[in-house]
Order: structure tokens, then C-alpha cells, then sequence
């Protein structure tokens, strides 16, 4: 999905009065462009892609547990859109990533409930599409298991909330969780060849947009009394 349909699909579905989607755009389109950092040549990052990509399938894994914990409890339409747009942007990049032949290998976690990556996921994504450098396999494993400490420590922290308690934490969370991932894809982007570039520019814009409708959306919910 090119980024113009990838917005188009995220603002048909969100749902927010039309002034709150203008006024998200608008403070998205003043925010300060991100450095301007040469990009590297294709040769130079052939070996790059495959670890952009499992760190970009990781942040998705996370994503989308944190809204499937979620979704259902949420009490504002709003939140609960956000959370469902938000999983279906995350499976999108899987699917684009896959016909680049980047695939993460999918089994049920240890807590029971979604998906996780299986033990030696690593192994598994260096056979999808090349061989990952030396301890590259062993490091997504590890970042991997960050991610599913991050989703138990987000599951324990919300265990107790309820109505709009729940949905400032889960907001706040995404808020902070898409000011990482602005972050990660402005840099990502600088050392990916033209497979996986495209995505990552995309994402930089369809993340700044996100993070200008999470804005919005803290203000009112803080403004919420029941």
C-alpha cells in the first residue's frame, strides 16, 4: 500500500470529527522535518535490510499485542479505532515485508495468548533472506525478548485500569511508543537499500501523523471527567 492509500485508509477509518482530523494534520505538517541525512548506496546497505527488517517485525509483534491486550476494554470509539487502525497498519508492514522476502517466524507465545516469535527466530528470519551477520541472529533474539518483557510489563501496568483510566495509559503509552518508532524509521531509512526504504520513508510520515491524532487525543481525554 503506497503511502497516499495508507492514508487515505487510516484517516477513512479513524473516525474523528472532521476538525479534530484537520487540526492533526495541520500540527503533523508544522512539525520540524527530521534531519536530513544522506542516504547510503544500496551496495553499501545490501546487509542492512535483514536486521531493519526483523527490528521493524519486532516493533510490529509488540504493536499489535499491546493493542489485542487492549482493544476490547478501551471506553472512547476513539481509543478503541486507534488500536484497531493501529493493528492493521503493523500487519500491513508484515505483509509488505514478506513479499520482500523478509518473513519472522510465528508460533504462540509463552504467555498463552498471540503470537510470538519461536525460539531461534533468528535462525529462522537469516534462512528467509540471507544470512544474517555474525551474532545479528543471536541479537534479534534478544531484542525479541525485550519486546515480550515490554508487552508484560504494558499488560501488568494496566491490569487494574478501567474506563478512561485505561484509555490515558494506553494512549500515553502509544504516544511515547510512536515517538521511538519516528525515531527508529529517520535512521532505519538512511541505511536501507530501495527494497526496504520506501516503507520505512512512508512510515515516517503515516508515524507523524499518528503521533499528531495521539495528541490530540491525551488532551481530550484529560479533559474527560468520567
Amino acid at each position: 500500500m503506497n503511502s497516499s492509500r495508507r492514508q487515505v485508509f487510516f484517516f477513512g477509518l479513524f473516525g474523528l470529527p472532521l476538525s479534530a482530523s484537520l487540526t492533526s494534520l495541520a500540527r503533523a505538517q508544522r512539525a520540524p522535518p527530521p534531519a536530513v541525512m544522506k542516504p547510503q548506496t544500496s551496495d553499501a546497505n545490501a546487509s542492512n535490510d535483514a536486521p531493519l527488517a526483523a527490528c521493524m517485525l519486532i516493533d510490529a509483534f509488540k504493536q499489535i499485542r499491546k493493542c489485542e491486550l487492549v482493544s476490547k476494554l478501551l471506553k472512547s470509539e476513539e481509543a478503541r479505532t486507534f488500536a484497531r487502525v493501529e493493528t492493521e497498519e503493523h500487519e500491513q508492514i508484515a505483509k509488505q515485508l514478506k513479499k520482500s522476502g523478509f518473513i519472522y517466524a510465528e508460533m504462540s507465545d509463552r504467555s498463552g495468548g498471540g503470537k510470538s516469535a519461536r525460539p531461534g527466530a533468528g535462525e529462522q528470519f537469516s534462512q528467509a533472506r540471507g544470512v544474517l551477520m555474525p551474532g545479528a541472529a543471536q541479537l534479534i533474539e534478544i531484542l525479541h525478548e525485550v519486546a515480550e518483557q515490554c508487552v508484560g510489563s504494558f499488560k501488568f501496568k494496566i491490569q487494574w485500569k478501567e474506563g478512561l483510566q485505561l484509555d490515558k495509559r494506553f494512549i500515553g503509552d502509544q504516544l511515547n511508543t510512536h515517538y521511538m518508532l519516528l525515531d527508529k524509521a529517520q535512521v532505519f531509512k538512511t541505511h536501507a537499500t530501495s527494497d526496504v526504504r520506501p516503507l520505512l520513508e512512508a512510515g515516517v510520515a503515516i508515524t507523524q501523523k499518528h503521533i499528531a491524532i495521539l495528541e490530540d487525543l491525551m488532551v481530550k481525554l484529560e479533559k474527560t471527567k468520567t
